[in-house]
């Protein structure tokens, strides 16, 4: 499993961390959660870049977004995280 939440407490970047996952041929399963510990596109982390890598390098496995504060609610959360991830894999290019 790649934790981006985690991985962001690395010193190298989030994508450089995983390439080197995604080259293992070992990750079956990566958590898109921001650093702030809320869902993606709700703090700093940029994941257009992370879910552009994913899809260059072939990852066809399961991504899901772990959240740790659920403020408004749980289903107005997954409804916003779930919309920011289609719309982030709809606008990123995936050119070299």
């Amino acid at each position: 499993m790649f934790d981006c939440r985690s991985a962001s407490a690395q010193k190298k970047s989030i994508t450089e961390a995983l390439i080197s996952a995604l080259v293992s041929r070992m990750i079956r399963h990566i958590k898109v959660n921001d650093a702030n510990r809320r869902g993606p596109g709700s703090g700093n982390t940029k994941f257009g870049p992370i879910l552009k890598t994913s899809v260059k390098n072939g990852y066809k496995g399961h991504i899901s977004a772990e959240v740790f504060e659920f403020d408004p609610d749980s289903r107005t959360i997954a409804s916003r995280r779930i919309g920011y991830l289609r719309e982030t894999l709809e606008t990123s290019t995936y050119e070299n």
